[in-house]
Parts: C-alpha cells; structure tokens; sequence
C-alpha cells in the first residue's frame, strides 16, 4: 500500500498537470486512483467520469469508475461500467474479475465470471483465489426450518399434517420454476434444505413458503344484517366479533365505504362465515395485467362445475340486493378488496382483484394452484 502522504504528493502533482493542461484524461484517471486510495469515492469517481468524457473508450477509466461504484455499494452501475470497458478492451482480465465482483448476488454468475478472468490471464493468482472462494460458496447449503402452528386444541395426526404441508409447498416451488429443494418432516415441523446454486433465489423461496396462502371469497352481509349488528351495545366500542351474529364473522376493514354504501364505512365489516370456494374447486388460475392500469394485476380463475354452479346462486343473490351486494376476498384473514357484483351469472370463471404488483400476483395464483396450508407455519431457523 502506498502511504497516506505520497497519495497526498499523487494528487498534487495530477492537479498541477490538469492546471496545465485541464484535457489530460491520463491526470484525471491518476488523480482518482490517488483520491480513491484516500478514501475520498465521491472525488475519485468524479475524476474519473471526466476522463472518460475526454477520452470515452477508455477502458482503464471505465473500469475505474466500475470499482468506484461498486465501493459505493451500486453493483448495477459497477457491472454496466465493466461491460463498457470490455467492449474497449475484449477479454481484459482485469474488467472480467470487477464483473464477477459486481454479481456476487449471482454466486454462479460471479463465478463464471471469475472463471473467465482466470482464462484470459492463467497466471494471475488472484483470479484463482476468486474463483476457489466461490467454489466453496456455492458448495454451501441453506437450510430452513419452519414451525408448523398447531392450535392448542388440535387432535389430529401432526406428522400427517407435516407430510402435507411439505407436498404443498413443493408444488409452489415446482410451479414457480425454482430448484426443488431436500424436505424433512417431523411431527411439528418442516425442515428445506436448499442447494447453494439456488441461494440467488433464497427470497422467491422465502416469499412463497411462509404464505398460509388462505383465500376467503365470502359474501358481505347486507344493509340490514349490518344495520342490526351495528345497533348492538358495544359493538362500535371495540365488541366488533363478538357481537357478530351466528353465521357471520367480523373482518378488520381498511377499505372503508360511503354514500349507500356507508354501513362498510367501520372499522369491520361483516361476512358471511363460509367461504364460496375454496383452492378445490380451482382448476386454473393465473396472473394477468389490468387493462385500465398497467401497475395493477389481478388473477384469473376458472372454476370446476361445481365450484362455478355456488358462486352464481351466491351471485344471483348478491346482484337482487340493495345496492348491490358485495364479495368480500380475504387472503390468509386480511381483506383485501371487497368488488360489488353487477352480474346474476359468471359463468366459472372468477377475477380476483385487489392492489396486486405482478409477482404478488403470480404468487397468489401458485397459491391457488398449489392448495392451503392447514396451518400456518413460521420461520424458526435459518442457516
């Protein structure tokens, strides 16, 4: 390493020869190594984007900047500049090893990467130590283990309800087109063993297993069941489920109404205790795009005869009532849209609506496919 003050002496002296000369790119690219060395990025990086404005196919300014911006935590940026420079100098070693640094989100990348570098120049010891530290990082295994939550009261067969739960989630994964994984099972909980190729993916695993995945399509109660259910005593002061009569239950609401729909205007709203449908009685389902707003997704489903043949005597019911009535869909207990039904029929096939981003969208609809978990289940070791 160079000594704080001779990288004092570099920059002075650079200064001094852009004083002299302010398009000597070679000064601006000196300057920022010396500057970069010292801990000062942002004057580094600085020093080098106006070298590369004076001399724009250099390669060494641009894997300058690559370096800069990847001490600077932006690997996107770091890997753009490192292409650019190897588009000025193909197969530099050098470019090819900061690319691998820049994909280390990517271990199999980075490593081909690295690989790479160590091609284009055998003799570079520090291109075979990258490469043999990725090797064991990949040779790495994730492990999750996820605690089933019993209720206190269940009877039932817990390594059974373990086995399924497992099966559930191998068909997300497998619908997902992720790498399967290794189960375990035992009687409380579910243990995955991720290969370390798989481990660029670890939060699309992460967001799909923990997911109970529940959906409730349930009737909203009508004006006069909630008339009567708001009039109870306490039920506006905090009583909301409990007062809810036989056959209903109370849904925490954010998604409050007005006008003449102004008795969804409360903290809950009442629903029919029952689900329509349930993940059976789903023989399709997939994400779409909405029409009237690209940033929204919705998910389409296609329901067996008998799924199809409840949610039209359901609907048939909803669209005679004053107003409208409404559907309330509910994913693992949160609402998360409430549509107003404006047709007697449907035919069998469902959208399913809400403020969904693509990816939320397709989970929900694996989901779908893949069935419910019995039971929720939480993360309680990761290694």
């Amino acid at each position: 390493a160079v000594p704080g003050d001779e990288l004092n002496q570099i920059v002075d002296l650079a200064t001094r020869r852009i004083r002299l000369n302010p398009t000597d790119a070679d000064a601006y690219l000196v300057r920022g190594w010396a500057s970069l060395a010292l801990g000062k990025i942002d004057q580094g990086e600085a020093d080098f984007c106006r070298s590369i404005q004076l001399d724009p196919d250099s390669a060494d300014a641009l894997l300058a900047r690559g370096t800069a911006l990847l001490l600077r935590g932006k690997q996107k940026e770091a890997a753009d500049a490192c292409q650019s420079a190897l588009r000025s100098r193909p197969g530099w070693a050098d470019a090819l090893r900061l690319l691998g640094y820049a994909s280390l989100e990517s271990p199999l990348v980075a490593l081909e990467y690295f690989g790479k570098a160590l091609e284009a120049a055998p003799a570079g010891w520090f291109h075979r130590i990258d490469a043999a530290t990725m090797i064991d990082r990949l040779q790495e295994k994730v492990v999750l283990v996820y605690e089933i939550e019993f209720p206190s009261d269940f009877k039932g067969d817990r390594k059974a309800v373990a086995s399924e739960t497992a099966d559930i989630l191998r068909r997300r994964i497998n619908q997902r087109g992720l790498l399967e994984p290794k189960f375990e099972t035992g009687d409380r909980y579910v243990k995955i063993e991720l290969d370390a190729r798989a481990r660029q993916d670890i939060d699309a695993y992460k967001s799909l297993i923990p997911v109970q995945g529940r959906l409730d399509l349930t009737p909203v109660a009508s004006r006069e069941v909630h008339q009567r259910w708001l009039d109870m005593p306490g039920t506006k002061e905090g009583k909301w489920k409990e007062n809810a009569p036989a056959g209903y239950v109370a849904i925490e609401n954010d998604r409050k109404e007005t006008g003449e729909y102004d008795h969804l205007g409360h903290d809950f709203i009442l629903g029919v205790a029952e689900s329509i449908l349930t993940w059976r009685e789903v023989t399709r389902a997939s994400a779409a795009q909405d029409p009237l707003a690209s940033e929204r997704w919705k998910v389409l489903c296609v329901l067996t005869e008998k799924g199809a043949e409840k949610f039209d005597a359901v609907a048939k019911l909803l669209f005679a009532q004053t107003p409208k009535g409404m559907i309330a869909i509910v994913r693992d207990g949160r609402l998360i849209s409430k549509p107003i039904i404006r047709s007697e029929k449907f035919g069998g096939t469902v959208e399913i609506t809400g403020s969904f981003g693509k990816v939320e969208a397709e989970d929900l609809a694996i989901q779908l496919r893949s069935g419910f978990l019995p039971f929720p289940i939480k993360l309680g070791l990761e290694k």
